[in-house]
């Protein structure tokens, strides 16, 4: 055992000594109480639910001593320390995690109820018959005063319980929180537990005097009321230490104590006053616990779809300029080629006219392939794309997109070229999306290569997968170029069509791996499956 370890026992099983020592040394002329408040209850309950079982043994051997210093035979005080602690407070603990929905410092309304349902109700119930059995059996008192008996050591347990647990819990619990509680609030804490005090000192000399009450005992409730809403359950348990203990002082050092029969019942209504005040707070903060994280988790999801919104309204800005830019440039185009022929067209040679056509033309099928990529993104936005793969001849899938871009290369003087495995290869593939993928990567592909390049769309098995690969022999790309075309949002000056190319390949599965570096062209590949 480590020192720190023995030190923190040895200061466990002296506070245990004094809780108890204090309440079970205390005498009541004319025999009028058993017990008064037992606070050592609450000291055992939050001990062995904050430390576990390992605060079992200080708290048994602190109480075997009062026990034993009170002149109770060794026997009696190793079963009263094993009843008290081990039995009630580790039964108490563990059912109180189990099935009472415990939360860090009874932050919840659920763990309040629980603490009263468990501890103080069924584990107390038990505790207190069977610990009058005992104290019968031991000759403590007679069957004459069980009934009487068991409500006073009840109230007492409760009330003790009440004064110690909850602070105990929501101290060391949330010790954090109360850290960084504002300096101004200090004052009101201050203004709080000295109304208490005040309170106290007015009310128990005249319930200990059996006076006229009148409203007095409802003065505590604003109090507790006002702990749970500005303090929540460590005011309310704060509230409850500093009531108990300014009663407890007042009880049994202001003057001559009354007949016994009118203590005994005025001290049953103190220690009831007590407990239904500290309830009451309790059930009030557990109640206001709930509601704030409820309020917390409410912003943090309207924060969440903020940011969403947010992010899909930054995605909208850029979308509509990469359209901007897709469908400018076509028409562009077509604007500057009509514009020349309207005002050249007497001094053009045929030759030059078929030309001219043939730019018009590829600026006409530039626009209607962003139309497309446009409407192709927009539909998978929506829901609209479902993927249906299809099982057909890897000619037959890559073929005729490959033919729609021999024109614009061959204007440009560009080789493009399909290669294709020897043997007929089945593939198994969306048609609609592989075509669009491969589209946009020809689309990108032409105008970075140079005029006399080379572009190649080529397909080879490997393994159980095929691989689609278009390759140009154009300037190659920096590694924070691909980063920027390839994985990030939607915002490259390429154009909508890679967005599509990365979408459509998550889509369907297929890794797209991008290999490229400055003047060693580019190629840019994908997996799809064979067909079985």
């Amino acid at each position: 055992m480590t020192l720190r370890r023995a030190l923190w026992n040895l200061a466990l099983a002296a506070a245990a000594f004094l809780l108890a020592w204090v309440p079970a040394t205390l005498s009541i002329p004319s025999g009028a109480l058993t017990d008064v408040i037992w606070p050592f209850a609450g000291f055992v309950l939050g001990s062995v639910l904050l430390w576990g079982p390992r605060a079992i043994p200080p708290l048994m051997a602190g109480e075997f001593l009062v026990s034993l210093a009170v002149g109770s035979p060794w026997w009696q005080s190793l079963w009263v320390a094993t009843w008290e602690v081990a039995l009630w407070g580790g039964a108490s603990a563990w059912l109180m995690r189990r099935v009472g929905g415990y939360r860090a410092g009874l932050d919840s309304l659920g763990a309040v109820l629980g603490f009263f349902l468990i501890p103080l109700g069924g584990c107390m119930f038990l505790r207190v018959a069977l610990g009058m059995y005992f104290r019968v059996a031991f000759g403590w008192t007679t069957w004459d005063h069980f009934g009487g008996d068991l409500l006073s050591i009840w109230l007492s347990v409760a009330a003790g319980i009440l004064i110690v647990a909850p602070v105990m819990l929501a101290g060391v619990e949330h010790r954090g929180a109360l850290r960084s509680v504002r300096p101004a609030r200090y004052g009101e804490a201050v203004l709080l537990w000295a109304g208490l005090l005040a309170t106290a000192y007015v009310l128990v000399p005249a319930v200990r005097q059996a006076a006229s009450l009148s409203v007095l005992p409802f003065l505590v409730f604003p109090f507790f009321i006002w702990a749970a809403l500005r303090f929540g359950i460590f005011g309310v348990g704060m509230s409850s230490l500093v009531f108990g203990v300014a009663s407890f002082e007042r009880f049994f050092f202001s003057g001559s104590f009354p007949e016994a029969p009118v203590l005994r019942e005025a001290m049953l209504f103190y220690q009831t006053l007590l407990i239904v005040a500290s309830a009451t707070g309790l059930l009030v903060a557990g109640a206001l616990a709930d509601r704030r994280r409820a309020v917390e988790g409410l912003e943090e999801t309207v924060a969440g779809r903020t940011a969403e919104l947010r992010t899909a309204n930054d995605g909208k800005d850029r979308l509509l300029s990469i359209i901007g830019h897709d469908l400018r440039a076509p028409l562009y185009g077509l604007v500057r080629l009509s514009e020349y022929l309207m005002e050249s067209a007497a001094r053009i040679t045929p030759d030059r006219l078929a030309d001219y056509a043939g730019e018009m033309h590829q600026s006409a099928k530039g626009q209607i392939e962003a139309l497309e990529n446009l409407l192709s993104w927009a539909r998978l936005r929506t829901g609209q794309v479902a993927y249906r793969p299809e099982t057909l001849p890897v000619d037959a899938l890559l073929g005729p997109v490959v033919n729609l871009f021999r024109l614009r290369a061959n204007l440009r003087g560009i080789t493009l070229s399909l290669l294709l495995p020897a043997e007929s290869t089945p593939v198994s593939a969306d048609p609609e999306m592989t075509r669009t993928i491969v589209r946009n990567l020809l689309s990108n592909a032409l105008p970075a290569c140079p005029e006399q390049g080379r572009v190649t769309v080529e397909a080879r098995a490997d393994g159980d997968d095929l691989v689609v690969a278009v390759n140009n022999d154009g300037l190659g790309l920096t590694e924070e170029e691909i980063r920027q075309h390839f994985d990030g949002e939607a915002d490259s000056p390429r154009g909508l069509g890679l967005v599509l190319v990365r979408e459509f390949c998550a889509v369907q599965g297929a890794r797209l791996r991008v290999e490229s570096a400055p003047g060693r062209g580019t190629r840019v590949s994908f997996r799809l499956p064979l067909a079985q």
